[in-house]
């Protein structure tokens, strides 16, 4: 359904997205992760045709998001980050609004605002559609975006932090309506809420740093934590050494350390690789008579991998800020002494140096005769000028112009220049 193939997005000289690939099946709920800067956002923009990409390719549904951008907008719904809704309008009213705008037929507008009313729970157990949207909390107003996202039914849902704001209820509710949603629909959404993330998603997309850093399902990506995993056992009945001792001669124990917890002993055993010692932990503790309190296998979180991925793929982000091929730099980029000087009058000129490529080049100067001078010249023709006198009241002052015969000459130009003048239309002379 969604196929992006080497993306990459350039402001100037930053690397927002550096030549990324990832698909999205049809009805996969997909999340989106990344610390912030990471081009989450970005790449959002770019498939929903808010942004045009630096280069790549992007498609939905066979449809290229740059050659068939009209086409792609109406097969998704996309939710931004912030939602821009006009405060003087109703909720029910916007949304009526916004269904004409998605070319829904009069007579099913109605139903159609009904029902995503109820899926975002603005119409229950309070009717909020009649409330403005400058008085809905941060909370309501993500409803209302996206109750706006549903309003079409589209096959695809791009949902941009479709969380932020809602109290720990709401996020309950709007957990099930995505789930419930990703039977029918393809989902990609960005959110920060790792543990609902993780609930949601079949699949993630873990983005640093301008790149992919790591794709695959929830439990791949704890798999691919760093380090060996651990079990933690709380045994009693003998010496804390003893107990070390026992653990340790353990067929796929690495490492065994001991800490008191109150009258029980707590170990940490480190297995090695994807041993799982448990069971000859329970036979052994069970032959020699030490009870066994608590005895359980530490599972990697999301949380640990995405700090792990991203610190890994931070350490690279100065890249981000060189020129690369690709990337529309802007001017002043061109190496010192490969492109003209302009020098104010009456200033000193400045010697080329290392720092002067990568400034702006100095604005162009308006000699007398040029055509930016007779343009201006003409420009100021059409407007007249009215001194403000502040003893007097406002007195035009015309003067006949060659050019333009039937406009005034700018009494500015006549006048010292402490007084005022204000621009005005002009009347024919």
């Amino acid at each position: 359904m969604i196929e992006v193939r080497n993306l990459t997005k350039c402001y100037g000289r930053v690397l927002a997205v550096d030549n990324i690939s990832f698909d999205v099946a049809t009805g996969q709920v997909v999340g989106f992760l990344g610390p912030n800067g990471a081009g989450k956002s970005t790449t959002l923009r770019i498939l929903t045709c808010y942004l045009p990409a630096t280069s790549g390719r992007a498609s939905i549904d066979g449809l290229d998001v740059l050659a068939d951008s009209l086409a792609v907008r109406r097969k998704i719904g996309y939710m931004p980050e912030s939602v821009p809704l006009p405060g003087e309008m109703r909720a029910g009213e916007y949304l009526m609004y916004r269904a004409a705008l998605r070319d829904i037929p009069a007579r099913e507008r109605r139903a159609a605002v009904d029902r995503a009313a109820e899926q975002c729970w603005l119409s229950q157990p309070e009717d909020m559609t009649r409330r403005r949207l400058d008085q809905l909390s941060r909370g309501y107003r993500q409803r209302v975006g996206l109750a706006d996202v549903l309003l079409h039914d589209p096959p695809v849902l791009v949902l941009d932090e479709p969380m932020i704001g809602l109290d720990p209820a709401q996020i309950r509710s709007m957990r099930e309506l995505i789930t419930a949603l990703g039977s029918d629909h393809t989902v990609i959404l960005s959110s920060h809420i790792l543990a609902e993330v993780e609930q949601i998603c079949s699949r993630l997309v873990i983005i640093a740093g301008g790149k992919i850093a790591a794709t695959g399902t929830p439990a791949e990506l704890r798999r691919r934590v760093t380090g060996p995993s651990r079990i933690i056992a709380e045994m009693k009945g003998a010496a804390p050494e003893q107990l070390v001792a026992a653990a340790g001669a353990l067929t796929g124990v690495g490492g065994v350390a001991h800490a008191p917890a109150g009258s029980w002993t707590r170990l940490t055993i480190d297995a090695d690789g994807e041993n799982d010692p448990r069971s000859a932990l329970a036979a052994m503790a069970a032959e020699k008579g030490y009870p066994i309190r608590e005895l359980r296998r530490e599972v990697a979180s999301l949380e640990e991998f995405f700090v792990q991925i991203t610190y890994e793929q931070n350490v690279q982000a100065g890249d981000r800020l060189r020129p690369r091929q690709g990337c529309s730099h802007r001017r002043g980029d061109e190496p010192a002494g490969k492109r003209p000087v302009v020098h104010q009058p009456g200033h000193p000129p400045r010697a080329p140096s290392a720092g002067h490529a990568a400034m702006r080049d100095p604005p162009p100067i308006r000699r007398p005769g040029s055509q930016s001078d007779r343009t201006v010249k003409n420009l100021r023709g059409l407007f007249a000028i009215q001194f403000i006198d502040p003893q007097t009241q406002f007195r035009p002052i015309e003067a006949p112009n060659t050019q333009f015969p039937s406009v005034g000459r700018p009494a500015c130009e006549q006048t010292p220049r402490s007084r005022r003048c204000r621009p005005t239309r002009n009347t024919r002379t």
